[in-house]
């Protein structure tokens, strides 16, 4: 029996507590867990596009500094994984990748989730802690 693919609402809800509230060191055991993270990375990519090592690199920084800050993971790994788990092609002598377009891990989601801002799920994520946090402080009188 085939597992129903996961939804916006279940990628968000699960995007967001890997890389804000979990408190991760380094990828998550759980395959599904994994898969939503190099989904998540993989959105931030341009599909067809052609990068090359060092872009790459870039953008995974880029993501490890504002969206798996928390996770305690290197840009060099995240490659590795990301080739591992087919959500990057990479030409045989590893100058230049891609985002693989059919992936096994492809099929995991729902169409809409190629439409999600996941920056903005980040961020709308950590202005709640925060807002609770504040309210939290005010009740107490703190």
């Amino acid at each position: 029996m085939k597992n129903k693919p996961i939804t916006c609402e279940q990628f968000k809800k699960r995007l967001s507590d890997l890389c804000v509230r979990s408190g991760l060191s380094g990828l998550p055991r759980k395959l599904q867990d994994r898969h939503i993270i190099m989904k998540s990375v993989v959105l931030t990519l341009e599909a067809g596009e052609e990068y090359t090592e060092k872009q790459i690199d870039e953008n995974l920084k880029l993501w490890l500094a504002n969206i798996g800050s928390s996770i305690g993971l290197d840009h060099v790994t995240l490659r590795r994984q990301l080739v591992e788990l087919k959500y990057l092609e990479r030409k045989m002598d590893g100058s230049r990748y891609r985002v693989c377009p059919s992936g096994p891990g492809q099929s995991m989601f729902e169409s809409g989730v190629e439409n999600i801002d996941i920056y903005e799920v980040i961020h709308a994520c950590r202005d709640s802690i925060e807002q609770k946090r504040q309210e939290y402080l005010r009740q107490r009188g703190i």
